[in-house]
C-alpha cells in the first residue's frame, strides 16, 4: 500500500526540495531528493496506519490469508505443529468479537475454530490468490459455503467493512483552506504542492 501512494505522490514529491532533511535527519545526507521524500512519506503512512499491523480487528483478519502462514511440512512435526497453531488466537479474538454475530447464525466459538483448521487445509495451496477473491470464491459456491458456514459471517464482515473516507475530506477542507481569493491564480500544480506541503508537515 505504501509504494502505491508513492506513486500517486511521486508528483509532489518530486519537484519539492528537502534542504532541511540534511540538519534534521543526518542519516538522509547522500539520497536523492526523490528516494528522501519516498522515505518519509513511507515512514508517515507507516505511523498513521499502524494500529492496522499491531492488534486491531483488520490486523487479525490476516489470519485468513494464506500467504501470512508459514511453511507446512507434514514430515517435519515442528513446521506441522506451528502451521496448526498459527492464526488460532487471532480467529479465537475474532470469533468472540464477532460472537452476537455468529449466535444469530447458530454458531459457537469453538465451531469456528475447529472448522479454521479446515479453511487452513483448503488455501494453503492458494496463497497467490487474493484474500477477498478467495471469499468470494467460498461465498459464491453452496458446496464451499455450506463446507465453511462457520467461518462465513466472519468472511461477509471482512467483504462489508466500511471504507472510510477521512483522507478524502480532509484533503478537500485542505484545498478549501489553501486556495483562497488571493490566491485563485495559482496554477493546478502549485496548488496541489501547498496542498501537499499543508497535509504532510512540516508541522
Amino acid at each position: 500500500m505504501p509504494m502505491m501512494l508513492i506513486c500517486m505522490l511521486r508528483p509532489y514529491v518530486r519537484p519539492m526540495t528537502y534542504q532541511c532533511q540534511s540538519i534534521l535527519f543526518p542519516e538522509a545526507e547522500g539520497k536523492t531528493e526523490s528516494s528522501r521524500g519516498a522515505d518519509l512519506i513511507i515512514n508517515h503512512l507507516e505511523e498513521r496506519l499502524k494500529d492496522l499491523q499491531q492488534g486491531g480487528m483488520v490486523a487479525k483478519l490476516r489470519a485468513f490469508d494464506p500467504s501470512s502462514w508459514p511453511a507446512c511440512n507434514r514430515a517435519d512435526p515442528v513446521q506441522s505443529e506451528r502451521f496448526r497453531q498459527c492464526g488460532v488466537d487471532e480467529m479465537r479474538v475474532m470469533a468472540t468479537f464477532y460472537q452476537e454475530l455468529l449466535k444469530q447464525a447458530g454458531i459457537e466459538v469453538d465451531e469456528v475454530l475447529a472448522e479454521y483448521n479446515h479453511y487452513k487445509i483448503f488455501a494453503k495451496g492458494r496463497a497467490a490468490v487474493p484474500m477477498r477473491e478467495l471469499f468470494m470464491s467460498v461465498l459464491q459456491s453452496e458446496e464451499r459455503r455450506e463446507r465453511f458456514k462457520s467461518l462465513a459471517p466472519l468472511m461477509e464482515a471482512y467483504l462489508i467493512l466500511p471504507v472510510p473516507t477521512a483522507v478524502c475530506e480532509r484533503g478537500f477542507s485542505t484545498m478549501k483552506r489553501v486556495k483562497t481569493d488571493w490566491r485563485s491564480s495559482h496554477s493546478s500544480l502549485q496548488l496541489q504542492r501547498l496542498m501537499f506541503l499543508s497535509v504532510e508537515g512540516p508541522h
